[in-house]
């Protein structure tokens, strides 16, 4: 099966997502080909497509100037179409129903506009990443299925070097991954005050940054590293991650106790939360327990961590057994190439 997986390139976790599956299928036995209607130059874009090289995954990248997606694919070129990016969904849309393709759209996020609805009235098939974005598309539930976001464990792995967590002398590595946003910027900021908090306090602490975030200077609180398209080595040696979705995901994997930070404060993700969860909700956008980011809040839960080595240890374990029951990329691929066959199937 051959498969054009279509969006426009950002530096978020929807194109971790992506690049993530492409591996996965090809692994599989599919032909994955990436599709790019906008791939902006940048001191990231060479990194990205060796990864693509690297990995056997096929792409093109469109004209600037809205190269129609029909002049990329032609008849026989692949059997299903899946777009991304909710601003690529009504161009897949008419490239499916001009070539007699199927067309498969995956929901990131909560997405309103007319354009995007009439893209979804059209679809073969639509994949939700999570519970709660599935319930915004309710109405279309005879063609929707649930899919989360899936990290590939055997890249995300804990530290192999000899690390003592449980001796209190030893530094306790906290990082933040996510991307720019004037959404999330107050949480950050917040972060940054309850990481000052515990340095003052005398908490052995080491704090890093995986983004691109021009508001962050480096000091000897705050060590930032820009945006990273491999964080894997940074996380094995972390021991507590801070943020979202995908990235909150790949930290667990990696062995890592998390808190949930976006625009609201999830607090730590513990088995005490995670057993009532379907799809995780790490969003840090919706949920019932969310709550503004207060500095005070968040290094309440730090200090508790840094403090009891015991239970930090417990937890980066815990997280990366939790990583291998639900957030295997494999499973993920394999649900979503079911989708495909189910759509050639009714096509």
């Amino acid at each position: 099966m051959k498969v054009a997986l279509v969006t426009r390139f950002f530096l978020t976790g929807q194109t971790t997502h992506i690049f993530n599956l492409a591996s996965e299928l090809v692994r599989q036995g599919l032909t994955a080909e990436v599709i790019f209607t906008h791939f902006p130059s940048s001191i990231y874009r060479g990194e990205y497509l060796e990864w693509l090289d690297r990995n056997g995954i096929g792409y093109k990248i469109l004209s600037e100037f809205r190269e129609p997606l029909l002049k990329a694919l032609r008849r026989g070129d692949c059997d299903v179409i899946h777009a991304h990016s909710y601003l690529t969904f009504v161009d897949a849309v008419y490239a499916g129903i001009f070539l007699g393709l199927p067309v498969v759209l995956t929901c990131h996020s909560f997405i309103h506009c007319p354009e995007a609805e009439w893209a979804f009235c059209r679809a073969n098939a639509i994949i939700a990443v999570g519970d709660r974005v599935a319930s915004t598309l309710i109405r279309h539930e005879d063609r929707l299925s649930v899919i989360g976001n899936g990290v590939d464990l055997n890249r995300f792995l804990p530290r192999t070097t000899e690390c003592d967590i449980l001796n209190p002398q030893q530094p306790v590595t906290v990082t933040y991954i996510g991307r720019q946003s004037k959404h999330n910027l107050p949480g950050l900021l917040a972060l940054l005050g309850a990481v000052t908090q515990l340095v003052d306090e005398g908490h052995a602490l080491r704090f890093q940054v995986l983004g691109a975030w021009d508001q962050v200077r480096p000091s000897a609180t705050a060590r930032k590293l820009g945006w990273v398209v491999d964080p894997a080595p940074y996380l094995a040696e972390s021991d507590i991650v801070v943020g979202t979705g995908v990235g909150l995901r790949e930290g667990m994997a990696a062995g890592n106790a998390c808190l949930v930070l976006g625009r609201q404060y999830g607090g730590l993700v513990c088995p005490e939360r995670a057993v009532s969860m379907g799809v995780p909700n790490f969003s840090g956008w919706t949920g019932d327990d969310l709550r503004p980011p207060v500095s005070d809040d968040i290094a309440k839960d730090l200090r508790h961590l840094v403090a009891d080595r015991g239970r930090l240890y417990d937890l980066k374990v815990w997280s990366r057994g939790f990583a291998e029951e639900r957030f295997d990329v494999r499973e993920m691929a394999a649900k979503t190439a079911d989708v495909y066959a189910q759509t050639l199937s009714n096509s």
